[in-house]
């Protein structure tokens, strides 16, 4: 059976050796994150989380902003933490909805609490929305906004494109054939890191970010 593998290019970042002779241990704690149906919420007291058969409540912090979408029967995913005094802290609650035009609405408000006690907020918000092109190509488009502490404002918007590669000269350009038998070029930019499994014959997406260049997934057979 055929499987597909996710290759995306990127960098690798090595995490540094621990020294031998090392007297002290840095623990990591990873975000515990549960999804489920709300079936219980006071706002700035508790959520209850219905996850896999059991109900899961966590405390809610007075500075921790939830997404106003967050309500009674709704679907969503809770990251919390661990403190040092050993309480789980609710970080992060992710909602997903339907704007009123039918698009796939993401919602993430993260809350943090530094040791000197300040609190810093961040939300985003992505909209997905596929639409079809006169030439009946399938197209995914991604806006995310995100609304830093201050309160300014940035948004960001993706187009997916995916096809076959057709031609690939490393260090110059490749070409794919989207599903409708169009042709797309692509320049590839001095120094750029490029997929090692980027190959003619590979079904490949581009994700197209304006400012940022393109990020490029190669779909593996296996």
């Amino acid at each position: 059976m055929n499987s597909r593998i996710l290759v995306v290019a990127g960098l690798l970042v090595a995490a540094a050796p621990v020294a031998a002779h090392a007297q002290q241990t840095e623990v990591v704690v990873a975000p515990v994150v549960v999804t489920g149906e709300v079936i219980g919420y006071e706002p700035g007291r508790t959520i209850v989380i219905k996850s896999d058969g059991r109900d899961v409540s966590y405390a809610l912090t007075p500075e921790l902003s939830l997404p106003a979408e967050v309500q009674l029967g709704r679907r969503v995913t809770v990251h919390s933490e661990r403190g040092a005094d050993g309480t789980a802290r609710v970080t992060r609650v992710v909602t997903t909805s339907l704007t009123p035009e039918g698009q796939v609405q993401r919602t993430t408000e993260e809350t943090r609490v530094g040791d000197s006690g300040l609190v810093t907020q961040m939300k985003t918000t992505v909209i997905t929305t596929t639409s079809i092109t006169p030439e009946g190509e399938a197209k995914k488009t991604v806006e995310e906004t995100r609304t830093t502490p201050s309160g300014d404002t940035t948004k960001t918007t993706t187009v997916t494109v995916q096809g076959t590669v057709k031609t690939y000269t490393p260090g110059k350009s490749f070409t794919i054939l989207k599903a409708d038998g169009t042709p797309v070029t692509y320049k590839i930019a001095e120094n750029a890191n490029m997929p090692a499994e980027l190959a003619v014959g590979k079904m490949v997406t581009i994700h197209q970010i304006p400012g940022s260049g393109l990020r490029i997934v190669v779909e593996k057979e296996q």
